[in-house]
């Protein structure tokens, strides 16, 4: 049996030990492998793309932050394009992460919302 544990990405330095004790517990649980996702539906959220580019470092420093506590318990975790970057957009943040602890968990079905074709985005 597979056991997938899902958790919230760090939102800053001072939420780092909340996200490495959610992998502690997922390791537990026996759990062998590990998935997340943003969250936020930027078309919801933002209304304007001025708005919308702040935000992305703020995802990079969130990827940053994951990367140190991956690697310090030895895990590796997906992440789930969920409505918020078109697949291609995620691919290049997590290839500036340059970390084998980072991956991608592409949902084609988050990707008709931001019209892209599911195919195209998996390839």
């Amino acid at each position: 049996m597979t056991i997938e544990a899902s958790l919230r990405l760090p939102q800053g330095i001072g939420d780092v030990d909340r996200f490495i004790q959610e992998f502690q517990i997922g390791k537990e649980a026996e759990a062998t492998s590990f998935h997340t996702l943003v969250g936020h539906r930027h078309g919801e959220i933002f209304t304007k793309l001025s708005d919308f580019e702040p935000w992305k470092g703020t995802v990079r420093r969130m990827l940053e932050l994951t990367e140190t506590a991956t690697r310090k318990v030895s895990v590796q975790i997906a992440i789930e394009n969920h409505q918020d970057f078109q697949v291609a957009e995620w691919v290049v943040l997590v290839k500036l992460m340059h970390s084998p602890q980072i991956g991608l968990c592409p949902d084609t079905s988050c990707s008709l919302d931001f019209l892209e074709f599911p195919l195209e985005a998996a390839r």
